[in-house]
């Protein structure tokens, strides 16, 4: 399997700029992190932000779906 790791610089309007070898195809999967964040996992600006999507908000709050406590 061939995979890109980089660190690149996002421009003024968002966007970012990657060369992708042939080999690679025409379909990709592309996961962003920020080049911050620490190795022992420590994402809080993200963690924020993962809270406030709605699956967080109203599925994982609802108490109907906290089955793992009745075990």
């Amino acid at each position: 399997m061939l995979g890109i790791k980089k660190i690149v610089s996002v421009s003024n309007d968002g966007y970012i700029k990657l060369k992708i070898p042939k080999e690679m195809g025409n379909l990709l999967e592309v996961i962003c992190f920020p080049a911050n964040y620490s190795e022992d996992g420590d994402y809080p600006d993200c963690m924020i932000a993962q809270e406030r999507t709605a699956f967080f908000q109203e599925v994982l709050a609802d108490k109907a779906e906290d089955v793992w406590n009745n075990l």
